[in-house]
């Protein structure tokens, strides 16, 4: 004997997967919260009836969230031991109703019939009086006993009913042995709510025929594919080549943002490229400096198809792009058909709800990417380095935009895989790059240089030198913190109420990357400097370090003696957090310090 329930809810089709197996339904015995009984009839019925009854029982279980107990099993098992199982009903004390208990009892095969008559008019008695019986009708001679208190619900016709059969089948064969032989729940859920959930036409629902949270997960899912595609793929490999990447991975970008963004790798990389090369300038393709914050968030799109059409930008900055045969004759040629094919595919896969996944798989990038990252990420936020742009981190956790909200680090750093900086700063592009390392698909180039210190080291030579300029942006983060940051403190604390005000943004402006000052700050600056010598000396002396990497990078030999006089004059400007950053200059070098 099978016994094959259905969950509360109807999530376990156990009727579709003993159709397969049994010739006939010998009994149905029911329970539901509301504490009624409800029988079908005995006799036996063929498996195309089967159907008909589990889309009654389906529809019943969803009204009345009934616990269903099948009772099925091989009629030429029957012997005069045989038997199903029977329902009693009992009442308590106050005469209560109460639920029906199921025991065992054994029924001959000459016996059934007589038996369940009996047991089905116990059932009723437990019944209110207004409960009936509504038929189904078996399509010849035989008859069975519909649900009570329902009226026999329509089938859905011709292909759209056997196709929606046959995967509710297979899907609830998989939930089946899933149940059966492994304790995971999610994977088991995934596939008796493909079997068992929707009630609308196969066309409404999708062919996967998911619940709109799972829609919601499969479409998160899609698009976060699309972030790693552009953050790895054509931001770190294409633009940067900060890592290579594995010819299959590379095809597999390619046809994915091709169907989901439209991008064109050439394009693209010569676009971003170009937007380095001449940030916050008027040729900047989607400066907000320059264009205007609301014109980025609103336009970011528009910006980079307008600049697509630049011949010059591709020329220029388009060098060592994919040109190959599929490039030339699809991705290139056919810009729109990978995100009309996309389109076919959601409302394939989710019926009416794929018009939505799709409209939000076409928004996702031009929002998060074209517009928050271009737009807000040279607006707000905070600045690590003083780069020369006004690149800021929207926040220090890159997840939604695959680390691209790091912005000021990249700017920073642009030629380096990873995005994160700081030790609570985490990229999730990054994260991927490692899982491909990992597996064999990727291989990192360059990374943001690490500042060596050598503790005892107490002389200037040229690893010195490079090492300084090699992290000179770190550096200068150091000098805002270890210099600056406390001589402003005290020179606020002793200042008079009538400058005090003036004091109060000093760290910033005089940490400030000059080329991002209007004249407004310029003013303010001056105004601080005249009220205090020792903020002057070191302002100057951070402008005239900054001027020794621009002047004599090309030349070691010119930046080594022109970094030996500058700390010699730190040393002796009398102010001791400058002396004390001039002797932490001297320990830096090329490679950490042995153990």
């Amino acid at each position: 004997m099978i016994h094959l329930p259905i969950k509360l809810g109807a999530m376990t089709t156990g009727l579709e997967l003993a159709g397969v197996e049994t010739q006939h339904l010998v009994g149905l015995i029911a329970g539901d919260v509301h504490k009624r009984t409800i029988y079908m009839d005995n006799a036996p019925f063929g498996i195309t009836d089967q159907y008909a009854l589990t889309r009654a029982v389906e529809h019943h279980c969803r009204q009345q969230q009934s616990v269903i107990v099948l009772l099925l099993a091989l009629k030429q098992r029957f012997t005069a031991d045989d038997g199903l199982q029977s329902v009693t009903c009992n009442e308590d004390h106050d005469g209560a109703e109460q639920r029906p208990a199921i025991t065992d009892h054994l029924l001959s095969d000459g016996q059934s019939s007589r038996i369940l008559d009996e047991k089905r008019q116990q059932g009723a008695a437990c019944r209110e009086p207004q409960n009936r019986q509504q038929p189904i009708q078996n399509g010849g001679s035989q008859r069975v006993t519909g649900i009570i208190g329902h009226k026999k619900p329509s089938l859905t016709k011709g292909l759209d009913y056997k196709a929606r059969n046959i995967l509710r089948r297979l899907s609830a064969r998989v939930a089946g042995f899933l149940s059966n032989v492994s304790d995971n729940a999610v994977a088991t859920f995934f596939f008796t709510g493909i079997s068992t959930r929707a009630k609308q036409p196969m066309w409404y629902n999708g062919l996967l025929d998911l619940s709109v949270w799972q829609v919601i997960a499969v479409t998160l899912a899609m698009t976060h594919i699309t972030i790693v595609g552009v953050t790895v793929y054509l931001h770190r490999y294409s633009a940067h080549r900060s890592l290579e990447l594995n010819a299959g991975l590379k095809h597999f970008f390619r046809f994915w943002l091709w169907l989901t963004t439209a991008q064109n790798t050439r394009e693209w990389t010569a676009i971003h490229r170009k937007h380095h090369a001449k940030c916050e300038t008027v040729d900047d393709p989607h400066s907000p400096v320059v264009k205007g914050l609301s014109t980025v968030l609103r336009k970011g799109a528009e910006l980079y198809r307008e600049e697509a059409q630049n011949q010059d930008t591709l020329r220029i900055y388009g060098k060592n792009c994919p040109e190959d045969w599929i490039e030339r004759n699809l991705y290139s040629r056919y810009k729109l058909l990978g995100i009309a094919l996309m389109a076919v595919i959601d409302v394939a896969l989710f019926g009416a709800l794929g018009i939505t996944v799709w409209a939000v798989q076409m928004m996702w990038i031009p929002f998060w990417a074209a517009g928050v990252v271009n737009g807000l990420g040279h607006a707000v936020g905070y600045r690590n380095f003083e780069c020369r742009d006004a690149a800021t981190n929207l926040v220090p956790w890159g997840i939604v935009i695959g680390g691209e909200e790091l912005h000021n680090n990249h700017h920073t750093y642009p030629n380096s895989a990873k995005l994160s900086v700081k030790p609570w700063e985490f990229d999730m592009g990054w994260a991927w790059i490692k899982l491909f390392s990992f597996l064999g698909l990727a291989k990192v180039q360059r990374v943001a240089p690490i500042a060596h210190r050598v503790e005892g080291k107490g002389h200037m030579d040229m690893d010195t030198a490079m090492a300084i300029l090699n992290n000179r942006f770190q550096i200068m983060a150091q000098y805002r913190k270890l210099v600056i940051a406390p001589l402003v403190a005290q020179e606020l604390a002793k200042a008079d109420e009538s400058v005090r005000h003036q004091f109060r943004r000093a760290k910033r402006l005089l940490s400030r990357e000059t080329s991002l000052l209007d004249d407004r700050h310029h003013l303010r600056i001056q105004t601080m400097l005249e009220h205090s010598h020792a903020l002057k000396v070191i302002y100057e002396k951070r402008l005239a370090l900054q001027q020794i990497w621009v002047k004599t990078s090309s030349n070691g030999h010119d930046m080594l003696s022109a970094m030996k006089e500058w700390i010699h004059e730190a040393e002796a400007s009398g102010i001791h957090s400058l002396r004390e950053f001039a002797d932490q200059l001297k320990t830096y070098s090329l490679r950490p310090a042995h153990a």
